[in-house]
């Protein structure tokens, strides 16, 4: 028997079909999904009414509904009958389709739909019912069509409905652990700031005994521990601060505080820091005029700081590190060049992320937020970073700035 051709309006349901996917698997929110879903199906298929009904199974409460409506149907702020939507529920054994049909049930029909079609419309005659499962087979959603003539779908209405909802099993499932996903995350930065906190303030206290104790005369070998001692806590607190900078970014309350200043002599104070410091490297400076910007001072030396730190830790056998400042009407340029151990292209790309480290480093102390954090701070000044390295051959971390303000935002358009 030969068999027939699709006809365009089957070929359109198809489209359809495969623009839904699309579309909902691209974005990991429940309510987009199941609105984006029901208005398309109600509009391809011809129904009179659609209704797509999601819930989570609460843990300490009732089910979380999400509910959308399509079609010519009155819009309501809240769905209260999903006790009616409930009683559908025995009807889905196998997973399939379930056509209710007024021949035999135009109560349970008017029922169903009574909350969403207007008292003049005409009454829905036939519909169809598709359950939603998550992958471990547990009921979670119902799609239905209602239509006001029963000679307006066929079987590719049945076909195209069974379809969504299996599409919408996999994407609902997605969001669902999307959102678990943040949910855990958000607790994650929330330990994190009060743990941090709470590290704060007896690492305080122990570094001012210790600093008390510096005072009184004691041995060389008392002053030799005790100074490693005030160099380890010194280190601690670097990384609760980083922490808790890390927090802050998640919150998105990392707030900058502008202030016009010097940046080159920033620079010269933080590298007089290190001459004091390192007994390792020399960091030698260009020379560089007065460059005066309009940033957070604090920020960009904390910058300035971890991009030193990083060429010193990361060049264990050479003993220079070289920094220059470039300077437009514009902006300013910040350079740190090391001889060390460089990095591949590979490296390179995710060096700013976060925890990164290179390989071969696991020896070298540091939790791999510097450059994560440097990167944030950087771009919230409307700046950009970047490194040019080479295995073997040392690395250049540079940053950019924009010297001054642009109205209430940064001037962004000078590094697209």
């Amino acid at each position: 028997m030969k068999q027939s051709h699709p006809s365009a309006t089957d070929s359109l349901k198809l489209d359809t079909l495969y623009s839904i996917g699309k579309v909902i698997s691209q974005k990991l929110d429940a309510e987009f999904i199941v609105r984006t879903v029901i208005e398309a199906t109600t509009q391809v298929s011809v129904a009179d009414v659609g209704i797509c009904c999601y819930w989570v199974n609460g843990t300490d409460g009732p089910p979380l509904y999400t509910v959308a409506v399509g079609g010519r149907a009155t819009e309501l702020e809240a769905f209260h009958g999903f006790h009616k939507l409930r009683k559908l529920l025995h009807r889905f054994t196998d997973k399939q389709i379930v056509r209710l049909d007024a021949a035999y049930e135009s109560s349970e029909i008017d029922v169903l739909f009574s909350d969403f079609v207007e008292p003049e419309s005409p009454p829905i005659v036939h519909s169809l019912v598709a359950p939603i499962y998550t992958v471990t087979a547990e009921l979670t959603g119902i799609v239905l069509l209602g239509f006001c003539r029963t000679d307006t779908y066929n079987e590719v209405d049945e076909d195209l409905l069974y379809s969504i909802s299996s599409q919408m099993t996999v994407a609902l499932e997605n969001a669902r652990l999307f959102e678990e996903v943040n949910a855990l995350n958000q607790k994650k930065n929330e330990f994190i700031a009060l743990a941090s906190h709470e590290l704060k303030t007896p690492l305080a206290t122990v570094k001012g005994y210790l600093q008390i104790l510096e005072r009184y005369e004691i041995n060389q070998i008392g002053q030799r521990f005790l100074a490693k001692a005030l160099t380890q806590i010194d280190r601690i607190e670097s990384l609760i601060g980083e922490l808790l900078d890390i927090s802050r970014i998640e919150a998105n309350k990392l707030d900058l505080n502008f202030e016009t200043f010097d940046i080159a002599d920033l620079v010269a104070d933080v590298v007089e820091t290190f001459h004091f410091s390192s007994l390792t490297h020399h960091i030698v400076v260009s020379d560089a005029p007065t460059i005066s910007v309009q940033a957070d001072r604090q920020r960009i030396e904390q910058v300035v700081i971890n991009l030193l730190s990083n060429a010193i830790k990361y060049s264990p056998e050479s003993d220079t590190v070289h920094v220059s400042l470039e300077t437009s009407d514009t902006c300013v340029t910040i350079n740190v060049t090391d001889e060390g151990i460089g990095m591949s292209p590979e490296q390179q790309a995710k060096i700013f992320s976060r925890f990164s480290r290179v390989a071969g480093t696991s020896k070298i102390p540091g939790l791999g937020l510097g450059l994560y954090l440097s990167k944030q701070i950087i771009d919230r000044h409307g700046g950009r970073i970047g490194v040019q390295s080479e295995i073997g051959k040392g690395s250049t971390f540079f940053f950019s700035i924009p010297r001054f303000k642009a109205g209430d935002g940064w001037t962004r358009t000078l590094f697209d």
